[in-house]
């Protein structure tokens, strides 16, 4: 399971960052199918991922990938290059947070 959260938080972030990047450049469009990737990593993970980490790791992020998703609808630069931002460091903290290393252990 932690090769798991690592892997798929590592694809999430991939796109998550390409999407924020195109933004940056005002490209949207270009950013909507690394949105749609992501998600779709998101759907596919999430209810496995339900069953070996906490909830309150996981609700933030789910939030977050909405605000994305809400953000990219309503054509927002700004807004969907800062939802962008914060869903991959969510990610990128729950990846972490479940690492194997002496920190999170202790």
């Amino acid at each position: 399971p932690l090769n798991s959260v690592e892997q798929h938080c590592m694809q999430m972030e991939q796109e998550l960052s390409l999407a924020a990047e195109l933004a940056s450049q005002n490209h949207l469009d270009e950013a909507a199918p690394h949105v749609q990737n992501a998600e779709a990593l998101w759907n596919h993970w999430q209810p496995k991922a339900n069953m070996y980490l906490r909830h309150a790791e996981l609700d933030p992020v789910k939030e977050a990938m909405e605000e994305v998703l809400a953000r990219l609808k309503t054509g927002e630069t700004e807004e969907f290059y800062s939802a962008c931002c914060r869903a991959r460091l969510l990610v990128q903290h729950l990846s972490e947070s479940e690492r194997a290393n002496a920190g999170n252990i202790l």
